[in-house]
């Protein structure tokens, strides 16, 4: 299996997964009782951590089962200052070793009209140095759309891409916060690209905003 065929397999795949997943058990139950219409415009800003608790459950759940459809065989949790939510480690062929793949989630209210525009997705520095030390490596954006209604948080919809493919103009870079962000979750188109060409993307992004000294200076922060 080609680099690319492997890419685009990991992507599918855990788009199916949560797919799957949200068919069967897609409710994350709360009980606010009478704090529940104060709460509803602002639970989104936790929602997030709900549902990636929510889902990284469920991915253990998956990969305890030897023989899932899927090949996962494990899952680990990123920490707080991590570059991932989630690595998987799945068993694409029979004779290669296992392929990890590096999960970022993302939680998005459909309740709020707002929500979704300029998402945070990365650190600046952080991804560079990621993908310069092996372009091979796969990252994943998994976008979870949710509702609040009564029972409790309710996943209602999931979307899966790489985060090197986005295209051009959904790439923003924030210059307060060092950090790339989405322009708009709910409208996203891919281009797809290597990992080097997504390197130059976000340095003349990164330029354009802070100039070649600062550049320079926050590349050797990571050399």
């Amino acid at each position: 299996m080609s680099t690319t065929n492997t890419h685009t397999q990991a992507v599918i795949t855990i788009q199916n997964i949560f797919m799957d997943i949200i068919k069967s058990e897609n409710t994350i139950p709360l009980q606010f009782g009478s704090i529940l219409k104060d709460l509803r415009k602002d639970y989104h800003r936790i929602a997030g951590s709900f549902i990636d608790a929510w889902a990284y459950q469920s991915l253990c759940n998956l990969a305890k089962r030897k023989k899932n459809p899927f090949g996962l065989l494990r899952v680990k949790a990123g920490k707080r200052l991590d570059l991932y939510d989630f690595l998987l480690f799945f068993k694409f062929q029979k004779d290669k070793r296992e392929q990890p793949v590096y999960v970022d989630s993302k939680a998005t209210s459909l309740d709020i009209k707002t929500s979704g525009k300029n998402p945070n997705l990365v650190s600046f520095g952080k991804i560079r140095n990621f993908f310069s030390k092996n372009p091979n490596q796969i990252y994943v954006i998994t976008s979870f759309k949710h509702s609040l209604l009564e029972e409790g948080i309710i996943v209602k919809n999931v979307e899966t891409f790489e985060l090197k493919d986005l295209a051009s103009s959904d790439i923003v870079y924030n210059k307060r916060l060092n950090q790339l962000q989405l322009r708009d979750i709910f409208s996203i188109k891919l281009e797809p690209r290597s990992a080097s060409d997504f390197i130059k993307l976000i340095d003349e992004k990164f330029i354009k905003s802070r100039g070649l000294k600062e550049w320079k200076e926050e590349v050797g922060r990571f050399n």
